[in-house]
């Protein structure tokens, strides 16, 4: 079963989300309350893919992604933002496979899931 780790600082917003992809697709979720917290779970359980939001405390989602892509670039890694087209075309230039706009659509979240395992 692949592994999917949520950072999300918005609690009701990732266990909706955890729910969703564990529910609907083949998936065992780990949630992180912010980036920091997301990296020692990395560490701790590595994800196959790392579905994180932009902007938390104590490190922000280019932070995850730049320290994702130090440790394990084979993962890979979906971005949450509300943030503009050239934060989220930076998110991607980091190494994001893409990026969804808040609020995420559950379905747009899954396909974006499926696709990222497709070729793994």
């Amino acid at each position: 079963m692949k592994h999917v780790l949520l950072i999300e600082d918005e609690g009701i917003i990732a266990l909706q989300l955890s729910q969703t992809i564990e529910n609907k697709g083949d998936y065992r979720v780990s949630i992180a309350l912010n980036g920091r917290e997301g990296l020692e779970v990395h560490e701790d359980d590595p994800a196959d893919l790392v579905v994180t939001d932009l902007n938390m405390p104590e490190l922000d989602g280019f932070g995850v992604i730049e320290s994702v892509r130090a440790k394990t670039p084979a993962v890979k890694i979906i971005v949450l933002s509300g943030a503009s087209q050239e934060t989220e075309r930076k998110a991607v230039e980091m190494g994001a496979l893409c990026t969804l706009s808040k609020p995420v659509h559950s379905e747009d979240l899954l396909t974006a899931i499926n696709d990222a395992f497709a070729d793994l």
